[in-house]
């Protein structure tokens, strides 16, 4: 299945910073994203692989992120990254 950005932040009460048509299809870990992937981050002790990343769409833990900075990915900004992607996740899971 394919999902745009802002159809995931409307699933996990996000607001997409960047562009809310990017696509994703599949999941990944922060430091293996691949272009049309989905990511998460929310601890901050991974935010440099960010700069490294290839992950289409990233959901983020919001007060992780840099304001003054620009990101490779289309950002989805949640109060708690773990959460909204567990809360995802699960959603995933009913659609199999």
């Amino acid at each position: 299945m394919e999902f745009t950005a802002e159809q995931i932040a409307n699933l996990v009460k996000g607001k997409v910073i960047g562009d809310p048509e990017t696509k994703v299809s599949g999941f990944s870990q922060i430091e293996e994203g691949r272009k049309g992937n989905l990511s998460f981050l929310a601890n901050a002790k991974y935010l440099p692989l960010m700069d490294n990343t290839e992950a289409s769409v990233v959901i983020i833990t919001e007060n992780l992120i840099d304001k003054n900075k620009e990101y490779p990915s289309t950002l989805i900004a949640v109060e708690d990254g773990y959460l909204a992607f567990q809360v995802l996740m699960n959603l995933y899971q009913d659609l199999q």
